[in-house]
């Protein structure tokens, strides 16, 4: 799974302009187009983004079950974000925080139990789960080594969104401080990890999740899954 850069300083049209680097763990890369400009980029986006725009890249084509895997790593990864988001906002410190992570790092169940819990407290009703057939389908493919079709890895897909875009929509306007603090603190944290020298952008990248601080609406509908594979293998090259 790739992303796309483009140099800033070569005008449209440049051969070489456009140069593609696979996802990494940092957020952070640089690459060096046909003419020689040298570029750093850190990735705005967190990494629930970027698994699920992983996940779609692996659909698109043809990985179902990589795909299936990476939408289920997503939604784990948006229940921590949650879980993190919210302790921020309640004053828990973040070395208890971390340290509480900890205890169930290497557990989604009781990632997902801590999730819950959380959830309900802060919102007085149950939370936004996966429906049992959706769950038992990802152990099936995770767990049991079963090969999904195009059509199993879509339906998960469109599940794994209806899901976690209207929580990310939710938690925005009520945790819109505590989430900018966050934000801030992976771009500090990837940008770290740039090189020195050369020209260094901060990039957002339109990913199959929405979730931007700036953004104007923050009610935004989950993607069809249907409609979004069919526009991106369109375009592929």
């Amino acid at each position: 799974m790739r992303l796309e850069f483009q140099c800033w300083k070569c005008l449209e049209g440049t051969p070489g302009r456009r140069v593609t680097v696979p996802f990494n763990e940092s957020a952070s890369y640089s690459f060096t187009c046909a003419q020689g400009h040298v570029h750093h980029i850190v990735l705005a986006q967190m990494r629930f983004e970027v698994l699920a725009e992983t996940a779609m890249q692996a659909l698109v084509d043809g990985y179902y079950r990589e795909a299936v895997a990476s939408f289920a790593a997503a939604l784990e990864r948006v229940c921590q974000f949650y879980i993190e988001v919210v302790s921020d906002h309640n004053g828990v410190d973040r070395d208890t925080a971390e340290r509480t992570w900890k205890a169930v790092a290497n557990q989604s169940e009781r990632q997902l139990g801590m999730f819950v819990g959380l959830y309900q407290l802060e919102n007085n009703c149950i939370p936004p789960l996966l429906a049992q057939k959706h769950i038992a389908f990802r152990n099936k493919v995770i767990h049991q080594g079963y090969l999904p079709t195009e059509e199993d890895a879509v339906g998960f897909a469109q599940a794994i969104v209806d899901l976690v875009q209207p929580l990310l929509n939710a938690m925005m306007p009520r945790y819109t401080k505590t989430i900018e603090t966050r934000c801030i603190e992976h771009l500090e944290k990837a940008a770290a990890g740039t090189k020195v020298g050369g020209t260094q952008h901060r990039v957002f990248f339109d990913f199959v999740l929405k979730f931007d601080t700036e953004a104007d609406d923050w009610d935004l509908p989950p993607a069809n899954m249907h409609d979004e594979l069919r526009f991106r293998r369109a375009r592929a090259p």
